[in-house]
């Protein structure tokens, strides 16, 4: 039997961060030069779209109603060293350092009932500790 109804969708989201970039420089004698810098980042992205079915003409679908909620956390950080130091009148050394290292937390929540109310669906959806995503994010894996 063919089924027919109005979907009505409501979605929102907001995404918080905060970041840190201390830095220090150290000029010595004779163009001896030191400097550390980093950068450390925080953030958070969470949304929830719901979806409500109406004005059913036939069948009803299997949920009446659906909620997805999910949230992202994210860190960050990176240390740069740079250094230099003279060799000689006509000749100076260079060196540079970064390393980085970030992580991003998951977690999804899908919710539904039926149209007598009657919850249908609960779907908690939280990825193992030892899940690595590199871009694009379809690409993951599990140690």
């Amino acid at each position: 039997m063919q089924s027919a109804f109005h979907v009505r969708t409501v979605e929102a989201s907001h995404d918080d961060s905060v970041t840190l970039t201390p830095q220090w420089q150290w000029d010595g004698t004779a163009q001896s030069l030191l400097q550390v810098g980093g950068l450390l980042s925080a953030s958070r992205y969470a949304g929830a779209g719901e979806d409500l079915r109406s004005d059913v003409q036939g069948a009803p679908p299997r949920m009446q109603a659906d909620r997805l909620a999910y949230r992202h956390d994210r860190g960050f950080g990176r240390l740069n060293f740079k250094a230099a130091w003279p060799l000689g009148e006509q000749m100076r050394a260079h060196v540079s350092l970064m390393a980085s290292r970030g992580r991003r937390d998951q977690t999804s929540v899908l919710t539904g009932s039926d149209f007598t109310g009657t919850a249908v669906r609960d779907s908690l959806v939280v990825p193992p500790a030892s899940t690595t995503c590199s871009p694009p994010v379809a690409t993951c894996s599990t140690a």
